[in-house]
């Protein structure tokens, strides 16, 4: 139900590793969490939980998202945080629910904080860091959104006839929803929309490069943006009829290279930031929880490449290039880290997932149908040097998601994707 991919994930993970304060509790315990302190009176009993999202900070929180299934098969999603500071009691003091979020979780009351254990347990749509659901989701907000945009004339959005769905949801992080409008004077009679919810903290710089990347037009390579509300973190942009791929199918690399390549040639725009690069020195207390991977990670020295910049899609896999019904077009999707940076490092994302997932025989043969559509958009050959070097950054940054996300066999993984890292790295270079 919050459109993630599904995973085999170990719970048992925090444990093993020292941590059993940071255990996540197995469905039966959140079931019974639920009816114990969610579950409205009057509302169906709850039939099924279901664990679909997992996010570990070693020694710090753990945060888990769960489908819950009622006996007449409607479904809400529920989510869990265990923090092991004294955090949940002050969200209790101030923590405050908006009517309008109240009013939607009508099976399941919105929010609990229990201080002794150290829980925060919150019923979608409330989630204390996107705040910008609230108005949203309140069809007179919405309404006013879409008409100042100008993309519909003043007081002609059907406010009763407004359906929200939703696509995609990661606690604390990112809503993405399908609108469908009802236009008075509309040939159609009604207009659909993608709307997006970030935390407040990251829509400004986010939300500046959609603007200026949007203006642009590269070759209809970007979804136009519509609207966008930076203290609330709110944005509307087209929809569009598109043909999807999965996280790990690479059957269409070389169209999706060519996108890249468009992208990437398109003039930056001087008020865009840069799209930070995290340091990889950070994750060190991550992999100490084993001590293989640790001694691995110290072991394994990681250049900083100094590339060009560009324009870069900042988090680009093959789910993230869609092919659009009718026009043909090649679309890039998800670009809430689109900004200037290296453009090795968008090619690299993808040669690590075609490594650890789509079965690459070695890392010199990885990308090879994505590097030609790239070369065929008129870009340049690549430095080989780095970007083997990226794509050692982007396998590390995959070992350290096997772990946060709880996979099964995360250690297993993570090992695998240092041992290829180091492949791809001179000696003697260091961790930055």
């Amino acid at each position: 139900m919050t459109g993630l991919r599904r995973r085999e994930r170990d719970p048992e993970l925090p444990g093993r590793c020292g941590q059993p304060e940071l255990r996540p509790l197995d469905v039966g315990e959140v079931e019974q969490l639920i009816r114990e302190e969610l579950l409205r009176e009057g509302a169906p009993a709850v039939a099924e939980v279901t664990w679909e999202y997992a996010r570990w900070k070693p020694a710090l929180s753990l945060t888990s998202a769960y489908s819950v299934r009622f006996e007449d098969g409607e479904e809400r999603i529920v989510s869990l945080k265990t923090f092991t500071d004294g955090k949940p009691r002050d969200l209790a003091e101030r923590v405050r629910v908006d009517p309008v979020i109240d009013e939607r979780c009508d099976r399941l009351r919105p929010f609990h904080v229990d201080p002794e254990r150290g829980h925060v347990l919150w019923t979608f749509p409330f989630d204390r860091v996107l705040r910008g659901q609230a108005d949203f989701l309140d069809p007179r907000s919405l309404a006013r959104m879409v008409e100042q945009s100008g993309i519909v004339a003043p007081r002609s959005v059907r406010r009763r006839r407004i359906t929200w769905e939703l696509l995609r949801y990661k606690p604390e992080r990112r809503a993405v929803w399908k609108v469908t409008l009802g236009v008075r004077g509309s040939r159609a009679g009604e207009r659909r929309l993608l709307g997006r919810i970030l935390p407040a903290a990251s829509a400004r710089r986010a939300f500046t490069a959609r603007w200026a990347l949007g203006a642009c037009e590269p070759a209809c390579l970007v979804p136009r943006p519509i609207y966008t509300d930076t203290p609330h973190g709110i944005a509307l942009e087209e929809w569009l009829d598109l043909t999807t791929f999965a996280p790990d199918s690479f059957e269409h690399a070389e169209r999706a290279g060519a996108a890249l390549g468009l992208l990437h040639q398109h003039p930056l725009a001087a008020e865009v930031p840069a799209v930070r690069v995290p340091e990889l020195a950070r994750l060190e207390s991550l992999f100490a929880i084993d001590p293989r991977l640790a001694r691995r990670f110290r072991q394994l020295r990681i250049p900083v490449p100094a590339g060009t910049q560009t324009w870069t899609h900042g988090d680009f896999h093959p789910d993230q290039v869609a092919l659009e019904r009718g026009t043909g077009c090649w679309r890039m999707l998800d670009l809430d880290l689109v900004g200037p940076g290296d453009p090795l490092r968008d090619l690299a994302s993808w040669i690590a997932d075609e490594l650890l997932e789509g079965g690459a025989p070695a890392p010199v043969k990885a990308g090879a149908e994505l590097l030609g559509g790239y070369r065929s958009a008129g870009c340049p050959p690549v430095d080989r040097t780095q970007l083997g070097a990226w794509v050692a950054r982007q396998l590390i940054a995959r070992a350290a998601a096997a772990i946060r996300r709880l996979e099964r066999g995360a250690l297993e993984k993570a090992t695998a994707a240092m041992e290829l890292a180091t492949e791809l790295v001179p000696k003697g270079a260091r961790v930055r």
